[in-house]
């Protein structure tokens, strides 16, 4: 199936939806701290909104001190912001170890994610959670570039099974934040393959 008919899938499945239905579209961003200082990574967060952070990281430890799993939950906390980390979610250090390109890592979680869906579940829980309260949530992991991050294939695999969920990924330039980049799977597996080319 080409890019274009899962594009018009996609569009139809949101029409096809009813306007109650419409409403319920549960909007979730993503931010990859590497660059980032931390201060100006929770600006990031704070000016677009985002009410739970989800670290979907194995290990909610960095290089960069700031962003292990007991600082960022302190930050969060003092932003009023809630802090996840959903270890379920993350890429296994086997996939990592073993890939010998970052697309050849991508593609295996890809398939590990096919084999092993059961994170998913309590990651829509999260986001279903987190939009509800009018506070979306943000997936975090190391990678500026979603594309390049195994949390976009996250987000593709739930956006194809539940069209109601939006994906703008958060992007900071300059030092400032950007408006964000709208998403969809078939858009992110388009940045994948010209990458790639």
């Amino acid at each position: 199936m080409t890019g274009t008919s899962q594009s018009r899938i996609r569009k139809w499945a949101v029409r096809s939806l009813s306007r109650s239905q419409r409403k319920q579209i549960m909007r979730v961003f993503t931010l990859g701290y590497q660059g980032l200082s931390l201060d100006l990574y929770t600006e990031t967060l704070v000016s677009a909104g985002v009410g739970t952070l989800i670290d979907v990281r194995l290990t909610a430890w960095s290089y960069n001190r700031k962003y292990i799993k007991s600082v960022l939950e302190r930050t969060m906390a003092d932003a009023d912001l809630d802090y996840v980390h959903l270890k379920d979610c993350g890429n296994p250090s086997i996939n990592r170890k073993t890939a010998k390109s970052a697309k050849d890592c991508l593609a295996k979680y890809r398939k590990y994610l096919a084999k092993n869906p059961h994170c998913l579940v309590e990651l829509k829980e999260q986001i279903k959670a987190a939009s509800d309260s009018g506070r979306p949530a943000c997936l975090t992991c190391y990678e500026r570039e979603p594309h390049e991050c195994h949390r976009s294939i996250l987000l593709d695999f739930l956006v194809s099974s539940d069209p109601r969920i939006k994906v703008s990924h958060l992007v900071v330039e300059d030092g400032l934040p950007r408006k964000d980049v709208e998403s969809t799977p078939s858009s992110d597996t388009k940045a994948r393959r010209s990458k790639s080319s």
